[in-house]
C-alpha cells in the first residue's frame, strides 16, 4: 500500500471553510478518479503554535501505477483547484510513504 501524504497548516480563519471544501469538494473529485482506495482527512494534536491548524491527508494507492497515473492525469489539476481557492491562507508539504 502506498500512501500519498499532503500536510496543510491552515489559517485558523478559514479552517471550517477549508475542511468543509476538502470533505465535500476535493475528496469527492478524488474518489471519482477510482485510483484512490481510501483516503483521510486527519488533525494533528501534536500542534506547534505556528499561527496555523495542521491537517493530514492520506491518499491511499494499491499499486505504484495506480499513484502514478494519478499523478499524470489529476494532480495538477486539483492542486490548481485548492490553490485558487485558498491562496495565501495555507502551505503543505508532500511525502510518500509505503505501509511495512
Amino acid at each position: 500500500m502506498i500512501i500519498y501524504n499532503i500536510t496543510y497548516n491552515i489559517d485558523p480563519e478559514i479552517e471550517q471553510e477549508w475542511l468543509d471544501w476538502m470533505r465535500q469538494v476535493y475528496s469527492e473529485k478524488i474518489r471519482s478518479t477510482e485510483l484512490v482506495s481510501s483516503l483521510r482527512i486527519l488533525r494533528l494534536l501534536t500542534e506547534i503554535d505556528n499561527g496555523g491548524i495542521t491537517y493530514s491527508f492520506q491518499m491511499e494507492f494499491e499499486k505504484t501505477d495506480f499513484l502514478a497515473r494519478f499523478e499524470e492525469m489529476y494532480q495538477q489539476a486539483f492542486e490548481g483547484d485548492h490553490h485558487s481557492r485558498f491562496e495565501g491562507k495555507y502551505v503543505s508539504f508532500r511525502s510518500l510513504l509505503k505501509e511495512v
